[in-house]
């Protein structure tokens, strides 16, 4: 705290009588504490007033007396496990705790600095080629099965008489009569269920992981520093900053120890499976029974006919099923294309 100046008057007493023209100051004591006695000096015009140790009675109007002054508070970070610390430069992020070692080794960002930053590696080394797994081809799709009839005479032997068969349709085969039947399968397609790249994965000398602080205390410091949280165990002992780029370090201390961490860019695939038209699965069914001249024949009894296979017997009624998805064989190998590299480097600069 700072006290209170003591307050002086000095009186001039005009001397009488033999005093003559010499002159006397009295000191009336600290009347601003309502002080004792008064105490009397005297002095000429031209020297200053001194106590009784020598020490000048006033150095100035504005002067404090000797040990009034409180000492100005030091220089320092208001909390405990912070140090103050130069702030990042214009254009840089920071300060960062910094560590840079082996993957399996990476902590956590500590509760101070919570703030993931960098997660990045340096050192990159590539992998082996990779390779393609076998083209295979996935179950078609979007196929349609179609069928045409052709009822002849016995034994096949004319042109028959052509008729339409859809899925589910039916065509009456007059009694005696014989019949061909021409399945077909028109559409759809497959899509490749097979190679697949296997990526070896990229090494890297070491792993680099930057954290920041939530928020920076900016009380306490000198000017151009800020109240940073220590760094724990495993990160660097020393504050970094950082930038995007693979630029120079800020000019001038402290922050001068480059750092180059990288990204990865994978792009590696693998192209060229490709599949084939889907293979005719389409059958073609009959039904034998009574004679009829609809399709509702009770009781009939269904068998397989043969796809363009002369066919005789009794009456018959003809329909068609789709009975399985169509398939397909692949037509061209799977093989490797892109690249595995490193990518978007950010530089990190540390204090030594």
């Amino acid at each position: 705290m700072r006290y209170a100046r003591p307050v002086r008057a000095w009186f001039l007493l005009a001397a009488i009588g033999s005093l003559g023209a010499c002159s006397l100051l009295v000191e009336t004591g600290d009347l601003a504490g309502g002080g004792g006695g008064a105490s009397t000096t005297s002095s000429s015009s031209s020297g200053s007033s001194t106590g009784g140790s020598g020490e000048p009675r006033d150095a100035g109007p504005d002067a404090p007396l000797p040990g009034t002054v409180d000492a100005e508070p030091p220089v320092g970070c208001p909390a405990a496990g912070r140090t103050c610390i130069a702030d990042a430069p214009a254009g840089w992020t920071g300060p960062l705790v910094v560590f840079d070692g082996a993957d399996a080794d990476v902590p956590v960002c500590p509760a101070s600095m919570a703030v993931a930053r960098i997660d990045a590696h340096r050192g990159f080394r590539s992998p082996a080629p990779h390779g393609c797994s076998e083209c295979k081809c996935g179950p078609g799709s979007g196929a349609a099965c179609t069928a045409t009839v052709l009822v002849k005479a016995a034994g096949c032997a004319d042109d028959g008489d052509p008729k339409t068969l859809a899925v589910g349709g039916c065509v009456v085969i007059p009694s005696g009569n014989a019949f061909t039947i021409k399945v077909a399968q028109t559409g759809g397609s497959c899509s490749p269920n097979g190679g697949f790249p296997s990526l070896p994965p990229a090494t890297w000398d070491t792993k680099t992981r930057a954290c920041g602080a939530p928020s920076l205390l900016r009380t306490g410091c000198e000017d151009g520093k800020v109240c940073a949280p220590d760094a724990p165990t495993p990160f660097r002992a020393h504050h970094c900053v950082s930038k995007s780029g693979d630029v120079g370090c800020p000019g001038g201390a402290p922050y001068t120890e480059k750092l180059v961490a990288n990204g990865i860019a994978d792009t590696r695939t693998c192209a060229g499976c490709t599949c084939g038209t889907p293979a005719n699965e389409c059958e073609g069914k009959g039904r034998i029974g009574p004679v009829s001249t609809s399709c509702a024949v009770p009781g009939a009894t269904t068998f397989d006919v043969p796809n363009d296979t002369c066919n005789t017997g009794a009456s018959v009624s003809m329909y068609l099923l789709q009975s399985v998805t169509p398939k397909c064989e692949p037509t061209s190998a799977a093989t490797p294309s892109g690249t595995l590299a490193p990518s978007t480097p950010t530089t990190i600069c540390c204090i030594p």
